[in-house]
């Protein structure tokens, strides 16, 4: 195992680099957007925060169905079948406009006044105007997840990096002039274009949004495209030749490949909703409490998702090796890949564990000014510093089994880990103890630590058993 591993920690870290840089400049144009509004005004900084944290937890769900692409065309690579990896990536695309088009009066239904997230007044027509603005971007949002699936899977994260640098360049420009315009390019001190007065506000900010997708979207599929066209993509090899002369299952149907995508991805997304809701859940509580204390806890749960980005970015180059390797039947190389990619994201995440221990307050400190709010996110980062690791474990070991098909495991797992035992323990120790919002941090905390012991156990059980499976069957006399 050892050496498949040593084998393949450079093909991982040259995915990986890049896909971490990729989703770091997406929470980079996050804070941007948070930025431009926060200048616009406190309505409309609310406004933009609440319709973000709305179009989320709307959108996820579709979003990882959609990452039911990346086990199905990493197998297919790793089968030396491209030809069967371009077209899951064009059911995917066909399946993406029909989740996006049905994704939007949701959205539009949950943005209207009334609920309690959006009662009547100027935070909440500014939630609903920024909503017309990103509405566009729906589409391009599943589109954009089909494409990244089959590009990294073909590793090419240097195209999604580069497409993530001309979005953060577009979005800087474009959010500051749509949304506040000449007035607010004069409040920065920057010189005055002469088009738009006063900006669009929030509608302007959700438009900027949707104008970069489209960029970085029409990048990704023309590169998709120039590799899905090539000529080795396009012919069919001999190892398909020979497994459809031995195959004597009738070719699929789009509606049967959806089936299978769907059957694929839908516990990817519905375990992505389950860990989303319940750090979503935490945010509701913490808002019955002193302004103080929501604040430390959002700035703490912002730092530690900006660290978390980088096991995300590890955790899929680990799913396309892995991927790679079960499509080539080597399950050796696939357990060494998994091994890597945990091991890589436990020590990127145990420099960013000792960061929060000893620049827990100054780390603080670049987000906000108030000095009761810093020391006591200094206080929940410790706590943060301790689930770095459980973080990066589990959300990496996830990532192994789903470039193995197996994505009903990590589904499990989260309900039983954040919803068993994270949020109840949560709970307990901040009202039952008194430990209230360092309570709250530590149940989470176990729930993280749960997740990470049970995916990785299951990712070494089944590796090991389909190992078994392979020794047994070439001792077996021909």
């Amino acid at each position: 195992m050892w050496t498949a591993a040593k084998n393949e920690l450079k093909p991982i870290t040259r995915l990986a680099i890049p896909l971490v840089a990729a989703f770091l400049g997406y929470q980079l144009m996050g804070l941007v957007d948070t930025f431009v509004s926060g200048q616009l005004g406190v309505e409309t900084l609310a406004a933009t925060s609440l319709a973000n944290a709305l179009f989320w937890v709307i959108t996820i769900f579709p979003m990882g169905v959609l990452m039911g692409l990346d086990p199905i065309i990493a197998q297919a690579l790793g089968a030396q079948k491209k030809k069967q990896a371009w077209q899951a990536c064009k059911d995917g695309l066909g399946l993406a406009l029909v989740f996006g088009i049905l994704t939007i009066p949701i959205l539009f239904y949950f943005s209207a006044q009334g609920w309690p997230w959006s009662p009547k007044g100027a935070v909440s027509e500014q939630l609903l105007a920024y909503m017309y603005g990103r509405i566009y971007c729906v589409p391009l949002l599943m589109i954009h997840t089909c494409v990244r699936c089959f590009l990294q899977a073909h590793e090419r994260g240097s195209i999604i990096l580069i497409g993530t640098g001309i979005s953060n360049v577009l979005n800087l420009f474009l959010s500051v002039y749509l949304g506040g315009g000449d007035a607010l390019l004069t409040q920065l001190k920057l010189p005055s274009l002469g088009y738009i007065e006063h900006g669009l506000g929030a509608y302007g900010i959700g438009l900027a949004s949707s104008i970069v997708l489209c960029a970085e979207v029409s990048l990704l599929c023309f590169q998709a495209y120039k590799i899905g066209q090539s000529p080795e993509s396009s012919s069919v090899s001999s190892v398909e030749n020979t497994q459809a002369l031995e195959s004597t299952e009738a070719v699929m149907t789009l509606k049967q490949r959806w089936k299978q995508l769907i059957r694929i991805g839908a516990p990817v997304g519905g375990s992505m909703l389950s860990e989303g809701g319940v750090f979503s859940s935490s945010t509701l509580i913490v808002s019955a409490w002193a302004p103080i204390v929501v604040g430390a806890h959002q700035v703490t749960l912002q730092i530690a998702s900006m660290t978390f980005i980088i096991s995300l970015g590890i955790a899929n180059a680990t799913t396309v090796r892995v991927g790679h390797a079960v499509g080539s039947g080597d399950w050796q190389r696939a357990r060494g890949a998994g091994v890597v990619g945990m091991l890589f994201s436990l020590a990127m995440m145990s420099c960013s564990a000792l960061g929060f221990l000893v620049f827990g307050e100054d780390i603080a400190g670049l987000i906000t000014m108030d000095q009761q709010v810093i020391h006591l996110a200094g206080e929940l980062l410790m706590i943060a510093a301790a689930f770095q690791l459980f973080d990066g474990l589990q959300v990496t070991a996830a990532a192994a089994l789903r470039g193995a098909g197996l994505t009903k495991i990590p589904l499990y797992s989260a309900i039983i880990s954040h919803w068993g035992v994270g949020l109840p323990l949560a709970l307990l120790m901040a009202f039952y103890v008194g430990l209230e919002v360092h309570g709250l941090w530590w149940g989470l905390c176990g729930g993280l630590c749960t997740a990470a012991f049970i995916l990785c156990y299951q990712f070494f059980s089944v590796t090991h058993q389909a190992l078994q499976q392979d020794l047994t069957e070439n001792s077996v006399p021909k």
